[in-house]
């Protein structure tokens, strides 16, 4: 399951996915809300930070790379200078397998949005917000904020 929290003051998108991690969660999540945002907010984001720190369990089951071809085909224009991050926990035993799952589907995922995987990788919230040059004030996964849920189905056209 995941939620987002769009914050434009930063031009900022934090999605975390807790519990189970099914299929091709992730990106699913980054193109159901992209679709979500106006055409304005879409454009203006400099930063998708990822969150899997409450992820519970996952397989390497559906890291088919041809599925994160299609989905991302399915993506809206968004900046050319978007960072896309992750944040892991080092303790969670999920997290070895949430990376293998990354490592499978890398060269698919850098020919459809043209960026590296490897770099984006986190242990620590604030060596991101760092690496982002975001203020260390920021809390970018704050339980406070207005989380929502959406559904890949409230995002994709009918037709």
């Amino acid at each position: 399951m995941y939620q987002y929290h769009h914050n434009p003051e930063y031009g900022l998108l934090s999605i975390r996915h807790f519990d189970d991690f099914v299929g091709a969660e992730s990106t699913t999540a980054c193109i159901t809300v992209i679709r979500l945002l106006s055409e304005n907010d879409r454009l203006s984001l400099k930063y998708m930070v990822i969150d899997f720190r409450k992820v519970r369990s996952a397989t390497l089951v559906n890291t088919d790379r041809a599925l994160h071809s299609i989905l991302y085909k399915k993506m809206l224009p968004t900046s050319a200078d978007l960072l896309i991050s992750r944040l892991y926990d080092q303790e969670n035993p999920v997290t070895p397998t949430l990376l293998e799952r990354l490592d499978r589907t890398e060269d698919i995922t850098q020919q459809t949005i043209e960026m590296s995987n490897k770099k984006g990788n986190f242990f620590n919230e604030q060596e991101l917000l760092i690496y982002l040059n975001l203020p260390k004030h920021i809390k970018i996964f704050d339980d406070a904020f207005d989380w929502q849920a959406p559904s890949i189905d409230k995002a994709l056209p009918t037709a």
